[in-house]
């Protein structure tokens, strides 16, 4: 069965012997030269003067070559080929400019976190807002713009100590004004037409702000007592302070004077 088939291997050796004579012996062969590493324009004049046409089939990111330097070429050099035979190449381009990522409203933890993981180098500062403390209420550049090298986050430092005002109607006005002094609240009191005397006890009967107001007390407003001489009767109950409870939910709320 083998022997039926000899009779191809003569034909076969012809055809592959023709194919490289034409290509060896052709005159009008020309050798494809390098031209891995020159910039385009460059590659394109060296393959033009060897009567070569040039093909840019990809461009890949790499940030060590300028752009446009040729990368790869197919065939390869030193290979002869038949005039205007076509080079593939690829050539390099610059990459993508990293964008900042919006960190505003993290915490600083997961801010760090965060910047951590995509090798982002960052400062930070501290600055006074109504936001929760350790929240980031800032940066710079702005999101969505070109990465720096160094990023500036400034996160919230709480300082407004926004207070619930109490009800101290009908306690005793020296008990309240020992309180609103421990807080350095400023307080102005109307006493009754009648002369007042050192040997009569008070009690407020009225006060301005509303109980329930919030005042902010690094920059608390007049507390206005109208006050009453004490009537004899059963003692007054003890005035009970639940103004250090900062009102969390009204952070927001303006302040009321």
């Amino acid at each position: 069965m083998c022997k039926s088939f000899l009779w191809l291997v003569p034909f076969a050796c012809f055809v592959v012997g023709y194919i490289i004579a034409s290509l060896i012996f052709t005159p009008n062969a020309v050798t494809i030269p390098p031209v891995v590493g020159l910039p385009l324009a460059q590659g394109a004049k060296l393959l033009s003067d060897q009567q070569l046409s040039l093909r840019v089939v990809g461009e890949k990111e790499d940030s060590t070559l300028p752009p446009e330097t040729i990368i790869s070429q197919e065939p390869h050099a030193t290979l002869r080929v038949r005039p205007h035979h076509a080079v593939l190449i690829v050539i390099a381009k610059t990459p993508a400019k990293q964008k900042t990522p919006s960190l505003l409203g993290q915490t600083l933890e997961n801010a760090d976190s965060q910047l951590k993981k995509e090798g982002i180098s960052y400062k930070h500062s501290i600055i006074e807002s109504n936001a929760p403390t350790g929240t980031i209420v800032a940066q710079d550049p702005a999101p969505g713009s070109e990465l720096p090298e160094t990023i500036h986050l400034y996160s919230a430092q709480n300082t407004n100590n926004w207070y619930v005002l109490p009800n101290v109607a009908q306690h005793q006005l020296t008990e309240v004004t020992e309180f609103f002094n421990r807080q350095h609240i400023p307080i102005n009191t109307v006493y009754p037409e009648e002369t007042i005397s050192s040997t009569r006890q008070y009690h407020v009967v009225e006060q301005r702000p509303l109980p329930g107001s919030l005042i902010k007390l690094s920059n608390p407003p007049t507390v206005q007592l109208l006050v009453q001489e004490m009537q004899p009767g059963p003692l007054q109950i003890p005035l009970q302070i639940n103004a250090q409870e900062v009102a969390d939910s009204f952070l927001d709320a303006p302040e009321t004077v």
